[in-house]
């Protein structure tokens, strides 16, 4: 397997270029139940690269980007059971809410740093 590097945004090129060479490991895994209380799904990170948000609950959960409370008219993804957000450029705080609250499910969150 060939070796590999970080992708760092270059402002000047305006695009994604090889960085550093990747020797870390840094992932971290979450379940965060559902709920109808909008709640933390990551808390801001400034060194992640990346956050995939797999909803397996039985209701639509709705993902807010910004540290202020999500709802289901305040929100930028809305996720049905089974279907994954990646995000790749957001470091700030990742915050979600349910329509309602079965109480059969979670959003299982995965950083990478």
């Amino acid at each position: 397997m060939g070796e590999s590097y970080k992708m760092v945004y270059d402002e000047g090129l305006d695009n994604w270029v090889r960085g550093t060479k990747d020797t870390t490991d840094d992932t971290t895994f979450a379940a965060v139940a559902d709920s109808a209380a909008s709640q933390t799904l990551l808390a801001a990170n400034a060194s992640r690269v990346k956050a995939i948000i797999t909803n397996d609950s039985t209701a639509r959960l709705y993902v807010h980007f910004k540290a202020e409370a999500a709802s289901t008219t305040n929100y930028g993804v809305s996720l049905a059971q089974h279907e994954t957000w990646e995000e790749w450029h957001y470091r700030g705080e990742i915050r979600g809410i349910w329509a309602s609250d079965p109480g059969a499910g979670s959003a299982r969150v995965t950083e990478f740093v």
